[in-house]
């Protein structure tokens, strides 16, 4: 490219400002081309550079003080910045652990020392390839002041039992940290040191008034704590895993607790069913309470009670609403699985009948929800339901249906009348299914090709009487420990009517879910010190 051509060119885009020069390089980031802009001239290098360096991957090994440590100068342009490695675990008092002894300061102060020193960081994403992220490297993270939102990636400290002196100094001094998220597949049992490390955060004032979203395993919650503690500004609240009780002789109800988030948005409670518990309920019957959420927007609820209080009192404010089993109930289907849950987890899945859903929908605000998820096994309401959900939610746009078949054979909703019951449904644009088909083959088996097929005619049937708006048909196949979605685009070339075809890319081009179900694995990161950006 000729000199005179770069000077052209920065003379030109140097006359825009400053909104439409970044609004222009985002898009044209959007296709990786902004690396090559940069290149052209010193400056485009210059104007590209709060883009190019606004997020960074570092993976540091054991030293946050190397030599590789992210460049002086970008540290202006850094936002957001994911840490990844092997991180040293200390050694105190006890010779359990197998590293050198090398004392904090010596390792975990330079990483509080190295983020400080990128003065726009809002957002920290660390997590480890072995054993966990240790206390020490939360504790060095939260001590820095202009950091916001703090991601957990992958398990925190697995130690079951710190030394007696560090559990009685733990401090964890919070600045301006206002969200942590902690993604948990819900399964694994938490250790103590994780319990303890959220029971110190959750306890200091200073996070109580700045924290706006909160997502972890529910066994990190004290619910007598949760209570009895005010959290003014908390947005969204996501808890996951086992059902957790109250120490005293009765379960706090949910109810007293949302009672001091007044400006909740988001609410999800995926818990796991114990064995011989009755389903929970948010708000119970005899409870006297006012809804304390009036901006609730998004609600997520496993295994919901028929007689919750909590549904017919939600605001119209409502866009999201999901009810559904946690874990799936395609898990306490076949044999094997279901003594899996049980023995192993202590669990089973009291799922919904389509008449007790029935009954919860009908208690709901409707005319504003946008997406809607729905898990339950059909009786003899299922015809009901389906026409119901057209009737009362007419905005949906997202639609997620497990119905499963009952045990003894009972004639189920055909195809083609969920079809016919979803038509009126103008908006709808996406529609998942799991439909719990007799014929679908053994999960563990290796012939699924057949029944690909049967399910495009499924998914043709569906195209032929929903609205022209619909852009996906998702059909759900348990494929051994995957579960991927089927997924087809309506055709509508005016030829034979409309039909469906596979389309195993929608998934990329469509950022829809693949596999529901996912095998443990570990992400691979290079001990070595690395620089990542963009």
């Amino acid at each position: 490219m000729s000199h005179h051509f770069c000077h052209s060119l920065s003379d030109s885009l140097s006359r825009l400002d400053d909104d439409s020069l970044l609004e222009l390089f985002e898009h044209v980031n959007t296709y990786g081309g902004l690396h090559s802009l940069s290149l052209t001239c010193k400056w485009a290098r210059e104007v590209c550079k709060p883009i190019l360096f606004r997020r960074c991957r570092w993976a540091p090994g054991y030293a946050f003080n190397s030599p590789h440590s992210i460049p002086e100068t970008i540290w202006p342009y850094v936002r957001s910045i994911s840490i990844h490695g092997n991180f040293h675990l200390l050694k105190y008092e006890s010779n359990y652990y197998p590293y050198t002894p090398v004392g904090y300061d010596v390792v975990y102060a330079p990483l509080t020392t190295s983020l400080c020193r990128l003065p726009r960081l809002h957002t920290l994403t660390i997590g480890s390839t072995v054993g966990g992220v240790p206390w020490e490297a939360i504790n060095a993270a939260v001590q820095v002041p202009q950091l916001r939102n703090l991601r957990i990636s992958g398990f925190l400290d697995h130690r079951d039992i710190l030394p007696a002196k560090t559990e009685q100094s733990l401090r964890l001094p919070v600045h301006s940290l206002a969200t942590i998220d902690y993604p948990s597949s819900g399964y694994r049992k938490v250790s103590a040191t994780e319990i303890k490390i959220f029971s110190v955060l959750l306890h200091q004032v200073t996070f109580q008034r700045s924290l706006e979203a909160l997502s972890v395993p529910s066994e990190c919650m004290s619910l007598d704590y949760l209570s009895t503690t005010q959290f003014p500004r908390l947005r969204e609240l996501a808890l996951i895993g086992r059902r957790q009780h109250s120490d005293g002789q009765q379960d706090v109800p949910y109810i007293s607790i949302l009672a001091n988030m007044p400006r909740l948005r988001k609410l999800a409670l995926t818990f796991s069913q114990p064995i011989g518990l009755p389903r929970q309920q948010i708000w119970p019957v005899d409870m006297a309470a006012e809804f304390p959420c009036p901006d609730l927007e998004d609600l997520s609820v496993s295994y919901p009670h028929p007689d919750d209080e909590f549904y017919a009192h939600l605001p119209p404010t409502l866009r999201r609403l999901t009810l559904r089993c946690w874990p799936r109930h395609y898990l306490h289907l076949l044999e094997h699985d279901r003594r899996h849950m049980t023995a192993k987890y202590g669990w089973y899945s009291p799922i919904l009948s389509s008449s007790e859903m029935l009954r919860i929908l009908r208690r709901c605000p409707s005319r504003n929800i946008r997406r809607l998820e729905v898990e339950f096994e059909e009786d003899h309401s299922g015809r009901d339901l389906f026409f119901y959900i057209s009737e009362a939610f007419p905005q949906l746009e997202y639609v997620v249906i497990h119905r499963y078949r009952p045990v003894g054979g009972v004639e189920v909703t055909s195809v083609a009348t969920l079809a016919q019951a979803l038509a009126p449904l103008r908006r709808l644009r996406i529609l998942l299914c799991n439909l719990d088909f007799e014929d679908a083959p053994d999960p563990f088996g290796d012939d699924f090709a057949p029944f690909i097929n049967r399910l495009q005619d499924v998914a043709s049937i569906l195209a032929s009487s929903l609205s022209p708006s619909v852009e996906i048909i998702g059909l759900l196949l348990r494929h051994g420990m995957l579960t991927p979605y089927e997924y087809f685009r309506p055709i509508r070339d005016g030829r034979n009517g409309p039909r469906a075809r596979h389309d195993k890319y929608v998934y990329k081009t469509h950022g829809m879910p693949y596999v529901i179900v996912i095998v443990h694995r570990r992400e691979i990161v290079p001990h070595d010190p690395v620089i990542q950006f963009g």
